[in-house]
């Protein structure tokens, strides 16, 4: 079963950009924007993705979106931001990731959360 197609704001189709890494730079911290599609909201998405969050210590938040995609803002080490993208991707019984999109932000848009949290 298919979700709805992940658009932004002004309803463009969103493009997978991939985070793309200097050698040598395989701890930093990544600031990372991600938006997942397909069965996502009403199945506990948000709170299993704080929960993997949480235990990788990845700071940030997720949030549900009007288009029934999910948002979230993932800030941590990439080791644990590229372990929690292919959990997100592999779901549960209940959770399916169509389409999991992901972009580099600047700090300076998006300054670096103390927790994980859920916005509502």
């Amino acid at each position: 079963m298919s979700g709805p197609s992940c658009k932004d704001s002004n309803g463009r189709l969103l493009q997978n950009s991939a985070v793309r890494h200097r050698r040598g730079d395989a701890e930093m911290e990544q600031n990372i924007l991600a938006t997942a599609c397909g069965r996502v909201q009403g199945v506990g998405f948000r709170y299993f993705v704080q929960r993997q969050a949480t235990a990788l210590g990845i700071c940030g938040w997720v949030k549900n979106c009007e288009d029934g995609s999910v948002r979230m803002l993932l800030q941590g080490e990439r080791a644990a931001v590229e372990k929690l993208l292919d959990i997100l991707r592999e779901g549960t019984v209940w959770i399916a990731v169509d389409q999991l999109l992901t972009e580099q932000v600047p700090w300076e848009a998006y300054p670096k959360e103390g927790s994980f949290w859920i916005r509502y």
